[in-house]
């Protein structure tokens, strides 16, 4: 993977704000003649305070591109008979991810997301939106 952030300060184009980009893959290995696919993941993330360090927005975009999925063997269709059996899941799915974090002290953070999926897979299951809510504690 690999990870890029830019901070801006108050007098930047953004005002104080963090642009965050990254990327990473995933290698999944064929095993017993199934071959769920290689995963792709990518996001750019623009953090925004709006109250001193306690109070921030996120506005996320974050894409999965998915291999298609592949089975060994065939399956029985009514229409065309014995066939190589199909991809069930694959291509690119992207949420649009606005949040609120908050953090009343360096090392407590607290975050409420919500996930709308914005571009739809080209075949499988994606859920149309997520809630996230989290805690990150340090000590």
């Amino acid at each position: 993977g690999a990870f890029l952030t830019r901070q801006y300060g108050a007098h930047d184009f953004l005002g104080r704000s963090a642009l965050h980009l990254g990327i990473t893959h995933r290698f999944v290995s064929e095993d017993d003649g199934i071959d769920f696919g290689d995963t792709t993941t990518w996001f750019a993330s623009l953090v925004k305070p709006i109250y001193k360090d306690y109070l921030s927005t996120d506005l996320t975009f974050v894409a999965f591109d998915h291999q298609d999925d592949s089975y060994d063997g065939t399956t029985m269709d009514p229409v065309a008979g014995l066939i190589d059996r199909p991809s069930f899941s694959g291509g690119t799915s992207g949420y649009l991810a606005p949040s609120l974090i908050y953090s009343p002290d360096p090392q407590i953070r607290m975050t409420l997301s919500a996930l709308i999926r914005v571009v739809d897979p080209d075949l499988g299951p994606a859920p149309e939106s997520i809630i996230r809510a989290g805690i990150d504690v340090t000590f």
